[in-house]
């Protein structure tokens, strides 16, 4: 795709790639739209030299894999006043350079944004005249072909035979689970809060529960301590095995060990990947693999 805005400029354009064997479980539609996005102003502001985008991976464990995109150029540079103001929406460094030029526009906010949901960093290296490098650094989880997370979606079966129970303060969301849920055959209840979900538990069996974190009055945690703790004869749920599987933005390894700690199963980030979604609420019924 950028390949003839380099050839058309005469720019050098190479990428460099250390590859890895290993499977890393990530959201490759907003990785190609961050780095269209780097890319292409990278090549809009060079004149002449090369444009490289280099691959690293930088550390493993047996949990994540963490990686390095570099893309550096040897364009026009951004001074230190620029750099400050270089994420704001619609940003333009100067007139000569907007007319010679044209302005990022909205692509390296929108990125920056993606960037940090995905828990990463970015860092930015530039002198006026000499070019510019981002780092952008981002961890994955790793996912071998044996992991739930990693089953394709057609091996995944039919879930009609479940009911589950989402709760989110949150109706968009409410509405967007209960959809995805739903186009898989899942029966599915919604609920706003804490309180409605342990009444709603007393009154219907549940083969699941889906418990946002982020709520006010009663959190996700304390609410699965409450369900844990309900009477089993006053509930038509089993308290005791039922799977709650905690669905939040909060996606650091602290807050997936703190969610296991208040009594969850699982746990899935937001925004949900429909897959990993059916993926994760498979491993708990009697059909999955074990």
């Amino acid at each position: 795709m950028l390949k003839p805005m380099a050839m058309q400029k005469g720019l050098e354009f190479t990428i460099h790639f250390f590859h890895s064997e290993d499977l890393v479980l990530g959201d490759p539609s907003k990785l190609k739209q961050i780095f269209l996005n780097f890319l292409s102003n990278a090549l809009k502001f060079t004149e002449k030299g090369s444009v490289q985008f280099i691959i690293k991976e930088e550390k493993q464990n047996s949990e994540f894999s963490c990686f390095s995109f570099i893309i550096k150029d040897t364009g026009i540079g951004i001074s230190e006043e620029q750099q400050k103001k270089l994420f704001e929406p619609f940003y333009q460094a100067d007139a000569s350079i907007n007319r010679k030029f044209g302005g990022t526009g909205l692509g390296l906010s929108i990125s920056q944004q993606i960037i940090h949901l995905m828990n990463g960093q970015i860092h930015i290296q530039s002198e006026t005249g000499k070019g510019t490098q981002f780092t952008i650094e981002l961890c994955f989880k790793n996912c071998s072909n044996q992991e739930e997370l990693c089953i394709l979606k057609e091996q995944i079966p039919d879930l009609s035979n479940i009911s589950a129970l989402v709760v989110d303060d949150n109706l968009i969301n409410l509405k967007l689970a209960k959809a995805l849920l739903e186009k898989k055959g899942i029966k599915t209840q919604t609920s706003e809060n804490a309180e409605t979900a342990l009444q709603q538990i007393s009154k219907n069996k549940f083969d699941i529960i889906l418990m946002d974190i982020q709520m006010p009055v009663t959190n996700g945690y304390t609410a699965t301590k409450q369900i844990r703790a309900l009477n089993p004869k006053t509930s038509q749920t089993d308290i005791k095995n039922v799977p709650i599987i905690a669905v939040t933005a909060n996606t650091q390894k602290e807050d997936i060990e703190r969610c296991i700690q208040a009594g969850m199963n699982a746990h899935i980030g937001k925004p949900i990947i429909p897959d990993k979604l059916y993926a994760v609420i498979w491993q708990f019924t009697d059909s999955a693999p074990k």
